[in-house]
């Protein structure tokens, strides 16, 4: 609209510190370009899928849960993350071991 100006707040659901985002302009749209400290704290990849909302007078912009796939989980585990066997003890039923 002609005499309106508009401002826009970028916020990311993140736990670390903020940072200031500028909007750019893409083709007939606007663009914010997400800062790489963010997409590794927030395990993003490209063409994660982000759900956008508007919060009051704040935009969110939210990652979207995937679905882990089972190499990707197995893949993640190290010398330093894998924990010992463990026992809990005798059978308490009719287990068979």
């Amino acid at each position: 609209m002609a005499g309106f100006s508009y401002i826009f707040s970028i916020y990311f659901v993140y736990t670390g510190a903020g940072m200031l985002i500028y909007l750019k302009k893409w083709g007939n749209s606007f663009s914010i370009r997400v800062p790489n400290n963010f997409v590794k704290e927030l395990d993003l990849q490209m063409n994660s899928a982000i759900e956008a909302h508007i919060d009051g007078h704040k935009l969110v912009l939210e990652p979207v849960a995937t679905e882990k796939k089972l190499k990707d989980l197995l893949a993640k585990i190290t010398d330093d993350n894998l924990h010992k066997e463990i026992t809990t003890g005798g059978a308490q039923g009719k287990e068979v071991w």
